[in-house]
C-alpha cells in the first residue's frame, strides 16, 4: 500500500485497520455516492448505518432543534431523510434557463423607481424646505425649473463635505418623486449609494463597461428594447452623487447611450442631469500614472 507523502507498509493491514479505512472512506465519500447512485436510478445501500447517523445528527439539530427525539438519529431515518433530499435533486431541472421576459424586467424597473410612498415624501418636503439656506434655495428652485423642460442640461453641485450635499440631493428626490416622475439616482460608489433615497450605483444602473480607460469611444450596455432603456428614454432627470472620482469616459458613455436611445442630439439627450460631488476630494484612480494623467481623467478635461 502507497500512501502519498509516507513510506512504503510492509505490513499487511489487520482487521481493524481496514474497518477504520472503510469507515473513514464512506464518511468522506458518503455525498458523492449518493448523488450518482440516485442520478442513475439505483438506491443506495448503507454499509455503515452508525457512521452516517452521526455524520448527519447535527445538520437535523441545526435545521429544527425542537423535534429532535432519539428515533430523529436513527440510521433508517437519517437514511429516509437525506435519500428525499437526494432524489429532489436528481430531479431537478439543470438545463439552461429560459430567457427572461422582458416586460416583466420593464415592470420590475419601473416598480422600483416608482413605487415610492408619495405621503411621506410630502411630509419631508414640508420639513425640510423652510431650512434651506438662501444659496441653496435658489439653486434648488432653478433646478426644479429646469426640469419641466425638454432641452437637455447638466448641472453640477461642487461644494466641500459637510456643506449639505447630501440633504439637498435627498429633498430633491422626494420633491420630485411625490409627483410620480422618473427620476434615476446613481452615485460613483456603494457607499455613496447608501446616502440617497433609492440610489445605485451608476455601472448598476447604466450597465457602464468595467475598463473605460481601454475604449476609444464607449458606450452603455443597455439596448433600445431592453428594461433599462425603455427607463431611461423615459425618465427626465438623473442625479448623479461622488462625480469627481468618476472617469470622464462613463459620463461620455452615458451621453452617447440617451442620445441614442431618445434619438434627441440635445446635451444628454435631452435629459437634465445634476452631478454632484468634491473636486478636492480623490479624483479619478489611474494606475502607473502622473497627477497630469488624473487631472486629464477627471469630467473637467472632458
Amino acid at each position: 500500500m502507497r500512501v502519498s507523502g509516507t513510506r512504503h507498509c510492509k505490513r499487511p493491514l489487520n482487521a481493524g485497520h481496514q474497518k477504520q479505512c472503510a469507515e473513514y472512506f464512506v464518511s468522506s465519500c458518503y455525498s458523492v455516492m449518493c448523488l450518482t447512485l440516485f442520478i442513475s436510478g439505483t438506491h443506495l445501500k448503507i454499509v455503515f448505518p452508525k457512521i452516517i447517523s452521526d455524520d448527519f445528527k447535527p445538520k437535523i439539530q441545526r435545521l429544527d432543534s425542537t423535534s429532535i427525539t432519539s428515533s430523529t438519529t436513527q440510521p433508517s431515518f437519517i437514511c429516509n431523510r437525506d435519500c428525499k433530499l437526494w432524489e429532489e435533486l436528481a430531479s431537478s431541472d439543470f438545463s439552461r434557463p429560459s430567457p427572461r421576459d422582458i416586460s416583466t424586467a420593464l415592470a420590475a424597473e419601473y416598480m422600483r423607481e416608482m413605487s415610492y410612498n408619495t405621503q411621506e415624501m410630502v411630509v419631508q418636503v414640508a420639513q425640510d424646505e423652510p431650512t434651506l439656506l438662501e444659496v441653496q434655495r435658489i439653486e434648488y428652485n432653478r433646478f426644479l425649473t429646469s426640469g419641466n423642460s425638454n432641452e437637455g442640461r447638466i448641472f453640477f453641485l461642487d461644494a466641500p463635505g459637510r456643506t449639505g450635499k447630501t440633504f439637498h440631493m435627498n429633498l430633491l428626490l422626494a420633491k420630485i418623486r411625490q409627483k410620480i416622475r422618473i427620476l434615476i439616482a446613481v452615485a460613483s460608489s456603494g457607499i455613496a449609494a447608501t446616502l440617497l433615497h433609492g440610489c445605485r450605483t451608476a455601472h448598476s444602473a447604466f450597465k457602464l463597461p468595467l475598463d473605460l480607460t481601454k475604449q476609444g469611444n464607449p458606450t452603455c450596455n443597455v439596448s433600445r428594447g431592453s428594461a433599462m432603456g425603455n427607463l431611461l428614454t423615459e425618465c427626465s432627470l438623473i442625479i448623479w452623487d461622488e462625480e469627481a472620482m468618476c472617469y470622464k469616459a462613463a459620463f461620455e458613455a452615458l451621453e452617447r447611450s440617451l442620445q441614442d436611445l431618445r434619438r434627441n442630439m440635445r446635451v444628454m439627450g435631452g435629459v437634465i442631469v445634476l452631478l454632484a460631488g468634491n473636486f478636492r476630494q480623490t479624483l479619478p484612480v489611474i494606475p502607473w500614472r502622473t497627477r497630469a494623467n488624473e487631472v486629464n481623467a477627471s469630467i473637467k478635461s472632458s
